[in-house]
């Protein structure tokens, strides 16, 4: 039986959630980024803004030459946060078989569950309803034979729309004068580099690439794209999509300097990803340091892989700080970052050396109690020991 995928984009997701709360910025040019930020990215923008040419992942500074009159709104995580668990109860009750790839985007195979509904496009327009009645904003759903059929298909008729692409044919069709960064994994880059080699501009004329021609110039990337280009996803709902990664990163309004700087700035973010991996009940063998320079936007990472995983913030910090040593800090720094990867289930067994026993086991309350109680009364409720160290 051919697979039957559903794909749901809300429409502008975290400026809809701000409209909700303030209806007097209707029709207006927002976007959600911090008002009095000079620096920093856009998160997303309404349409009126879009029609100015801003777009998600936008520098600020540019999007104000670009729209004078553009209004910031302050992202409210725990709001979108709040919108994504009702999402999420919508979906589970379609299907078992379920992929969110965003707060704000997910994947459905329906294909054994849509008879209950009488047709496909009726689920669709089910969840399209219930979306906007329990939470007031909009979703555009694209119906497709495989994950990234299902994908355009949804961008067909935004906002709130419902499109189709139920076989390859049409996938072809439709997808003939598209340019190449239509397809999910084809970026800017990638998309230039295409250019350069086979002088194509769209997925037409890329289809006329052979597969052996991509092999060679792009190795893996390259047999990836040729089937993605044709419309050819056997990726199945649910199994391509595990979380490996946990990060979290701060744009400066004024540049630091400085070993000291920038550690004593890190401990934010060291808590913040450390906070979203263990409500995830995981530790991390790998801790990296990333910073942005102002000169150039230069990025560095600089990355360890431990023989123990890590989850609490004072442990990640002491890994955090060793890296630093081989990072050149004494530069003017616009960004810094931490992210923990390489993820697992935590586990009870670790390798502990002789005398270690006994401290460990007195840690691990520590942290296990001050866990529980940011969970139940609120982050801000105790200090983390590393948060205790910084002050």
């Amino acid at each position: 039986m051919d697979r039957i995928i559903l794909h749901i984009d809300f429409d502008m997701f975290f400026a809809a959630v701000e409209l909700l709360d303030n209806p007097m910025l209707k029709n207006k040019a927002i976007a959600v980024a911090p008002p009095k930020a000079k620096r920093g990215i856009i998160t997303t923008a309404s349409y009126e803004a879009r029609k100015f040419g801003i777009g998600s992942g936008m520098a600020i500074d540019i999007a104000k030459r670009k729209c004078p009159d553009l209004t910031l709104v302050s992202p409210r995580m725990w709001k979108y946060e709040k919108i994504n668990r009702i999402f999420r109860e919508i979906v589970s009750q379609y299907t078992d078989r379920y992929e969110f790839v965003a707060l704000d985007e997910a994947y459905l195979d329906i294909t054994y569950t849509y008879e209950f509904y009488d047709t496909p496009d009726q689920l669709a327009v089910n969840i399209q309803k219930d979306m906007y009645r329990k939470t007031g904003c909009t979703c555009s759903v694209g119906l497709g034979y495989n994950k990234i059929s299902a994908k355009l298909a949804s961008e067909k008729n935004k906002p709130n729309g419902f499109g189709k692409l139920k076989t390859q044919k049409e996938f072809i069709e439709y997808t003939a004068d598209k340019k190449l960064t239509k397809i999910n994994g084809i970026g800017n880059k990638m998309a230039e580099n295409l250019y350069h080699l086979f002088y194509k501009e769209t997925l037409g004329q890329l289809r006329e690439v052979s597969l052996d021609e991509l092999r060679f110039y792009l190795g893996k990337p390259g047999i990836t794209i040729y089937h993605m280009i044709r419309g050819i996803d056997s990726r199945i709902i649910g199994d391509c999509y595990k979380r490996d990664g946990y990060a979290s990163r701060q744009t400066f309004q004024k540049d630091i300097f400085g070993r000291e700087e920038v550690l004593k700035k890190i401990v934010k973010r060291i808590e913040e990803a450390s906070w979203q991996m263990k409500k995830d009940n995981k530790s991390a063998y790998t801790v990296s340091l990333i910073i942005r320079y102002s000169e150039g936007f230069h990025r560095i990472t600089k990355n360890k892989t431990l023989k123990n995983p890590v989850k609490e913030p004072l442990e990640i910090y002491k890994v955090i700080e060793k890296i630093s040593e081989e990072v050149e800090l004494d530069k003017f720094i616009r960004q810094i970052g931490v992210r923990l990867s390489k993820t697992g289930k935590t586990s009870k067994l670790y390798q502990l050396s002789f005398g270690e026993r006994k401290s460990f086991t007195r840690k691990k309350e520590v942290f296990k109690l001050t866990y529980e109680l940011k969970k139940n009364f609120g982050r801000r409720v105790i200090l983390d020991p590393l948060e205790a160290r910084s002050r």
